[in-house]
């Protein structure tokens, strides 16, 4: 996945790590490693995981609480054969992350706000 500004720049690629279906939701039976099977004429939905690094939470202007009044832009591309890809474009999108990643920039936030109480 390709995440784009408001201006159309690329800020940084996610890579998707896990798909999961509805049924393995509801059943709780998941596993990262996994391949991507779709057969002729039919879909599959579900929901794309994307890895997301500390790094790319300061690219795409992340705050210390995982949220941005930036508006995004993402680009799904899949690819097959090594030849053929497929793009999806979602607009006016949003980034809220939690957790572990959000480390570099609770600590860059901390370190302002230390300074700032010295001064």
């Amino acid at each position: 996945m390709q995440i784009e500004d408001e201006n159309g720049n690329r800020l940084t690629n996610a890579k998707m790590h896990a798909f999961k279906t509805k049924g393995e939701y509801q059943s709780r039976t998941f596993y990262s490693d996994f391949a991507l099977s779709v057969p002729k004429q039919s879909e599959v939905t579900g929901t794309g995981e994307f890895s997301f690094s500390s790094s790319q939470a300061i690219v795409v202007g992340l705050d210390e609480y995982g949220g941005s009044d930036t508006r995004y832009t993402f680009k799904l591309i899949f690819r097959y054969d090594e030849i053929k890809e497929y793009q999806f474009k979602f607009e006016d999108c949003t980034i809220f992350a939690k957790g572990a990643v959000l480390w570099k920039i609770q600590k860059h936030a901390k370190e302002i706000k230390t300074k700032g109480k010295k001064i």
